[in-house]
């Protein structure tokens, strides 16, 4: 979570919702300004928990992008097409939206010609930008203080990071 200007200026609740993620850790004003926008709810309720070190799947990644550029309250009127486009991502998961509109934007072609493979955990390579053999495209690296990056995609191609701005717009660096 970065704003436009990506000077990472913005508020967030000082009172951490996370019991996991204490107000001393660097990543705790990035966590709560999540949690603020609706885009995640952590990983437990009791304890409320956001799990700081746990692997993310492409199916949970796909809704934190899609959350972060239309809004936490529109996963039920994305406007995606309804047909799905892969075999392993059912009409009634609570993930296909996301995962359909995902393909919509252009931002992933799925992990193979018929699938999107959503519990596969997701990685940085595939996180950084699109790669020629369709894997997700995502949000990608950052330097900590506050500096812009670039991450490695597959073969050791340079990509893009992209950010997710709080007003909810991709922005590619």
């Amino acid at each position: 979570i970065l704003s436009i200007p990506g000077t990472h200026t913005f508020t967030s609740s000082t009172t951490p919702d996370f019991d996991d993620v204490p107000a001393s850790s660097g990543l705790f004003k990035y966590v709560q300004k999540l949690k603020e926008l609706g885009i995640t709810s952590g990983c437990s309720t009791v304890p409320a928990l956001y799990c700081p070190t746990d692997t993310v799947t492409r199916g949970q990644a796909a809704v934190f992008l899609m959350r972060g550029k239309y809004g936490a309250a529109n996963g039920a009127k994305l406007l995606n097409s309804t047909t799905p486009y892969f075999n392993d991502v059912a009409s009634a998961d609570s993930q296909f939206p996301f995962i359909q509109k995902l393909k919509d934007s252009g931002i992933t072609s799925g992990c193979s010609a018929t699938g999107f493979c959503p519990s596969n955990p997701l990685t940085r390579g595939q996180a950084a930008g699109p790669d020629p053999d369709g894997q997700l495209a995502l949000a990608g690296c950052r330097r900590h203080g506050g500096q812009s990056a670039v991450c490695r995609g597959a073969a050791g191609r340079i990509r893009p990071a992209v950010r997710i701005a709080p007003v909810g717009t991709l922005v590619r660096l």
